[in-house]
C-alpha cells in the first residue's frame, strides 16, 4: 500500500482533497484533527509517534477523522 503525506498552508484545500479520496474509497487521516502535534521552540510539529502508531490501522481501516 502506498501512503502519500499532503502538505501545505492553511487554506489551499487538503482538507477538500481528503475528503475526495474518502468518497473514491481511500483511506485518509487528517492530522489536524487529534493530539499529532506539539509544540517545539514556538513551532507546531508532527508528532511522530502518535502518527506511526496509526499508520499500521490505515490498511484495514475507514477515514480516521
Amino acid at each position: 500500500m502506498k501512503r502519500v503525506l499532503v502538505t501545505g498552508m492553511s487554506g489551499v484545500g487538503k482538507s477538500a482533497l481528503l475528503d475526495e479520496l474518502a468518497s473514491r474509497g481511500h483511506v485518509t487521516m487528517d492530522t489536524d484533527h487529534g493530539d499529532f502535534h506539539e509544540l517545539v521552540d514556538g513551532e507546531r510539529l508532527w508528532r511522530r509517534d502518535r502518527i506511526g502508531q496509526r499508520l499500521p490501522a490505515l490498511s484495514t481501516s475507514r477515514p480516521l477523522r
